[in-house]
């Protein structure tokens, strides 16, 4: 009998950069993957560097955004 392996599709996933008006709440930080197919979406979630004066601020994986199918490099 033959095996026939399907593998994890290797993509790339990155942070969107935002912006906010001194005193307002944070947006939703939110990205982009590059190479998902059809309607597969990732689980896992963001956060920022903590801070509230002017500046930028890194925004990094919270939970390791994940898809079995998938092996993801996260940019942020």
């Amino acid at each position: 009998n033959g095996k026939y392996t399907i593998t994890p599709k290797a993509i790339t996933v990155s942070a969107d950069d935002l912006s906010k008006i001194y005193g307002q709440t944070d947006s939703t930080l939110t990205y982009t993957a590059n190479g998902l197919v059809g309607i597969d979406t990732l689980s896992g979630s963001l956060k920022r560097v903590a801070g509230e004066n002017i500046g930028d601020y890194a925004i990094s994986e919270d939970t390791a955004l994940t898809n079995s199918n998938y092996t993801v490099t996260f940019s942020n």
